[in-house]
């Protein structure tokens, strides 16, 4: 039932419904790019998941449920607004997490200081999605947020914090919500290069990281990004193909630094120490053709033994735009990194080593 939930696409709900009924199908606005961390969770015997649905450009953040041994679905339910919905940016995404205690957070509605505010809303009480507290304690021009919870309930929010050239940080939260910690630097952005690798003019150090962390085994935490050449071209392909490499990291409960070897690393994460240490992919550079073949991580998962396993899409044609390149697939062995041929790129879930599957959404006919 999992499946159907993930992957089939149907009837769009235009009303709000806070009653529980049953459905084949659940919606047809739940695709869209630029997925921005987890964006749904089974807790307690339900689904929770999120989607833009709503308003200008079907962007608000809407929210519905699945319980799985009635059957009954709930919603959808709007959220709150979303500030980018009238500029059909799909940067403001949600993305959501349910807590230990069952209070569902979701943060929407911020691309830096290009656009919108990002926002954010708690459950006002726990396993229920018909009404929001809305807080103001969390960065309002970051991009791209990141939940998961740990074992004993800190919320762990990852973000870009603010445009491009902006480093990628985390912060936590033991309260719930009501607070959170300082910012730690994760990914360093922003130095200038004119090393002529990906332009011949300067460029500055930026990352992907926008569906980039995952809860592994007891409490360990895995990151996946790709680099990104930003130079001064909006408006140009160079903007989605020098987006390159995939690069992997780990942090332990007690604050080690790894690579999937288990070599410590210095933090935090500055272009050096990921070429020489975290990369895990490298791109194919052809410089007479002015193409750079880009990687776009899809998402990852651990098996027992905290190994990852990662879905990606690469971009080896220059038709291609970095969001429909080839799926590849990505494990640890233990000894190296291997790399496989996948005939799709999605949602990984790893039952064991040899049993895996990948969940995409595709449109139904």
């Amino acid at each position: 039932m999992v499946k159907r939930l993930f992957t089939l696409i149907s009837t769009v709900f235009i009303l709000l419904n806070t009653q529980a009924y049953t459905a084949d199908y659940i919606t047809n606005v739940g695709g869209g790019n630029h997925y921005n961390g987890q964006r749904g969770q089974y807790f307690n015997g339900k689904t929770y998941f999120i989607f833009g649905g709503g308003g200008d450009n079907w962007l608000d953040p809407m929210i519905m449920s699945y319980n799985h041994k009635t059957a009954l679905v709930q919603g959808p339910v709007k959220i709150g607004e979303n500030p980018l919905s009238a500029e059909n940016d799909f940067h403001g995404n949600p993305g959501m997490v349910v807590d230990n205690d069952g209070y569902i957070h979701v943060i929407w509605g911020g691309h830096g200081s290009y656009s919108g505010e990002q926002k954010y809303a708690r459950s006002t009480a726990p396993e229920n999605i018909t009404s929001w507290t809305y807080l103001n304690n969390i960065e309002p021009e970051s991009t791209y947020p990141n939940l998961l919870t740990l074992s004993d309930g800190t919320i762990f929010l990852f973000y870009r914090d603010g445009n491009h050239r902006d480093s990628w940080v985390y912060q936590t939260s033991t309260d719930n919500g009501d607070s959170w910690s300082q910012k730690v630097e994760v990914l360093v952005s922003g130095a200038k290069r004119n090393d002529g690798i990906y332009f011949e003019e300067n460029y500055y150090d930026s990352w992907y990281a926008t569906r980039g962390v995952y809860k592994g085994q007891n409490d360990t935490i895995h990151i996946i990004f790709s680099y990104h050449a930003c130079a001064n071209d909006w408006g140009k392909n160079y903007h989605l193909q020098r987006r390159v490499n995939m690069y992997y990291i780990k942090i332990t409960p007690d604050e080690k630094w790894l690579t999937a070897r288990g070599t410590q690393l210095p933090h935090p994460i500055t272009r050096e120490v990921a070429e020489n240490k975290c990369r895990i992919y490298e791109s194919e550079i052809k410089k007479g053709e002015n193409i750079v073949y880009s990687v776009y991580p899809n998402s990852l998962d651990s098996d027992s033994t905290d190994k990852p396993y990662i879905s990606m899409r690469v971009r080896l044609h220059p038709n291609y735009s970095v969001f429909d390149g080839e799926p590849k697939f990505l494990k640890w062995s233990g000894n190296m990194w291997e790399l496989f041929d996948s005939r799709s790129a999605g949602q990984v879930i790893v039952i064991s080593p040899n049993d895996i599957e990948i969940y995409r959404a595709c449109p139904t006919t």
